[in-house]
């Protein structure tokens, strides 16, 4: 469910910030499917995922891709150190030290 709130959001602030033509990644199979081909009518998280493919066709993002959680890394690492914050949503203007660490490599 946090993960559906993140892509959820991460497509809100490029629209924010007139980006277009996203490309969505995501360790999820079921979600990728779910944004990708439809919501099934009653899922319990039916009105979210309507909401993210609503908001991702609002800045032309170009669908939902699965990849390994191996090769997500640079998303993983900035979700765990969101999770020794306090609640709410946050816009990191420059990467942090550790995640730049991890795009290096």
């Amino acid at each position: 469910m946090a993960e559906l709130w993140g892509l959820r959001e991460g497509p809100c602030i490029a629209k924010k910030k007139c980006m277009r033509n996203l490309e969505i990644k995501i360790d999820s199979e079921i979600l990728a499917n779910a944004l990708n081909k439809g919501v099934v009518a009653n899922h319990p998280l039916e009105v979210l995922l309507r909401e993210c493919k609503k908001i991702m066709s609002e800045v032309n993002a170009l669908g939902a891709k699965q990849v390994y959680r191996e090769a997500n890394r640079c998303t993983d690492m900035p979700v765990k150190l969101g999770q020794e914050v306090a609640l709410g949503v946050r816009e990191v203007v420059s990467p942090p030290a550790e995640l730049e660490v991890l795009i290096s490599e």
